[in-house]
């Protein structure tokens, strides 16, 4: 069953609706497990992940589905290609550095145009378009139009970080 998958109840006391997606190959190795949601976030992001508990209660810690049906070891980052972190589909991961991981996110919860790597500047009347690379903002440039500043981001970020650009917005 070629692309078959399943949506995998991960519900819990505060959540119960939560599911997540798997391959059809991979629910005998997750049913093992007891899963749960965690939201995670931060520097106006909100993630969620399906997670389990394992070991005991001296050496309690958390798992999390996608790093088990990689094989995961320590130290090692696993991407959601499509951004959606409840797509555990082996399709939709891939192992990935930190720096790579960070040029595949998302669109800013308070992003104020609509547009990654747009921002409005008030006093020009214009829209400034950047990129960020390597942890430093780099200018791309003023436009009168928020469309035209992220065709200019977009050309940029496919160019500089390839298969781990994704189109948004």
């Amino acid at each position: 069953m070629k692309d078959s998958y399943v949506i995998f109840d991960i519900g819990t006391a505060a959540y119960p609706d939560a599911k997540c997606k798997i391959d059809h190959a991979d629910l005998e190795l997750v049913s093992g497990y007891k899963w749960g949601i965690a939201y995670m976030g931060g520097a106006g992001y909100k993630l969620a992940y399906a997670r389990t508990r394992v070991g005991g209660r001296k050496n309690a810690r958390y798992l999390r589905m996608h790093r088990l049906i990689m094989g995961a070891e320590a130290g090692t980052e696993v991407d959601h290609i499509n951004g959606d972190t409840l797509d555990n589909r082996r399709c939709n991961l891939r192992v990935a550095t930190r720096l790579e991981q960070s040029r595949n996110t998302g669109m800013r919860k308070n992003n104020s145009t609509g547009f990654k790597g747009v921002s409005y500047i008030g006093k020009l009347g214009k829209f400034r378009a950047y990129i960020v690379v390597n942890r430093k903002q780099i200018h791309l440039g003023l436009f009168q139009k928020a469309e035209e500043a992220s065709a200019a981001y977009e050309k940029s970020a496919a160019e500089l970080f390839g298969e781990f650009h994704r189109k948004i917005g």
